[in-house]
């Protein structure tokens, strides 16, 4: 059995990609490790939803995060990948950081490795929390995205950028969709929040992060009518901020993040979905985040602003999308999906979800491995 390492440089407790991938290459009859970092508590070895995960101890991850003490870290990390995984027969590397270290562990040590590089953005072009740093990111890919032998990524526009950029063949495109289901209706924001039923509930899920639009949509819920809430589901470093901006607003509430297996569940308890990514480089704006899927697969029209990845991708038929996050343009919006007759909607949105999930995805993913 053919043994795969798919390297993600973060603790593994919401990467529905890296998960369905992991599955998807599992049930492909490849012998799969998910190789993640470890942080707080978490233990370093355990079964995921049936995937065998190690996260990586690192002795210095106290170590401060400016760019110098980094490469100790690197250095460490790249020790431990070369002791546990140098004799695997496949690296799945996601995203840049575990690039350099999976070429290096192929032509210093197992020559027979094969590499397949997943970027999960516009790498080179992505916001980072330095210039500096965002320029070393580029280099680290630019060094060695030659150096693979297949490249994904998660959109048809983010491929076509990558083989002009590099001059390379155009990366295969494996969309974040979600397997598909008929998620059941539980009605969980109304039971938690006290929602009541003519109130329409707008849902932002995912990570609560910058650049994500968080705070735009909570100073433009001041101004919105009695009619209309906000929920937000998810994670992120923003949310203890996103918290103390509208703690005082009787129209936004905030529920943690939830495990995949019920995740549309919640996703299915709204009435629209917001997908709100501020453009503020070329990587957000070739963005197409997983919950624009969710949404489609939960039965939601969506409000997006306007990026070049999103209106690429979704149809007009439930989709609408506004320039600037504030309640005039989100009513506005709203007023044209209700414009658009319930049944046309619901029938569009279950069309397009009959392609656009992992089922099909996953066919894709076990063919570039068996040609790899």
């Amino acid at each position: 059995m053919k043994r795969v390492a798919v390297l993600v440089f973060n603790d593994f407790t919401h990467d529905s990609r890296v998960l369905r991938e992991g599955l998807s290459l599992q049930e492909g009859g490849y012998q799969v490790q998910i190789v993640a970092l470890q942080s707080g508590n978490l233990p370093v070895h355990e079964i995921k939803h049936g995937l065998p995960v190690h996260r990586l101890k690192l002795k210095t991850r106290s170590l401060p995060k400016s760019i110098y003490w980094q490469i100790f870290k690197w250095l460490e990390l790249f020790i431990l990948i070369v002791k546990h995984y140098r004799k695997v027969d496949y690296f799945h590397v996601c995203d840049v950081l575990p690039l350099p270290m999976a070429v290096w562990t192929k032509k210093l040590f197992n020559k027979r490795i094969k590499i397949i590089y997943d970027a999960h953005e516009l790498e080179f072009q992505k916001n980072t929390s330095s210039k500096r740093y965002g320029q070393l990111i580029a280099w680290l890919e630019a060094k060695h995205i030659h150096q693979v032998d297949a490249r994904i990524t998660v959109t048809r526009l983010i491929s076509k950028v990558y083989a002009e950029h590099y001059q390379i063949p155009e990366p295969h495109t494996i969309y974040n969709f979600p397997y598909f289901q008929k998620p059941s209706q539980k009605d969980h924001f109304r039971k938690k929040f006290g929602i009541r039923a003519n109130q329409r509930i707008l849902l932002y899920q995912g990570t609560i992060a910058p650049n994500r639009g968080c705070e735009s949509l909570v100073e433009a819920f001041k101004d919105m009518p009695d009619d209309y809430v906000l929920v937000f589901l998810g994670y992120g470093p923003l949310w203890n901020t996103i918290w103390e901006m509208s703690k005082d607003q009787s129209n936004i509430f905030m529920h943690e993040a939830v495990d995949m297996d019920v995740l549309l569940e919640y996703t299915a308890s709204a009435d629209i979905g917001i997908y709100s990514v501020i453009n503020s480089n070329p990587s957000h704006d070739y963005s197409l985040g997983n919950k624009v899927f969710e949404y489609i697969m939960a039965g939601l029209p969506i409000i997006s602003t306007d990026l070049k990845g999103v209106r690429d991708f979704l149809p007009k038929d439930f989709t609408i999308f506004i320039e600037k996050l504030e309640a005039q343009t989100i009513q506005q919006a709203i007023q044209q999906l209700d414009q658009k007759p319930a049944v046309q909607l619901e029938q569009a949105i279950q069309q397009f979800a009959q392609t656009a999930n992992w089922n099909e995805e996953q066919k894709k993913l076990l063919n570039i491995y068996a040609h790899a």
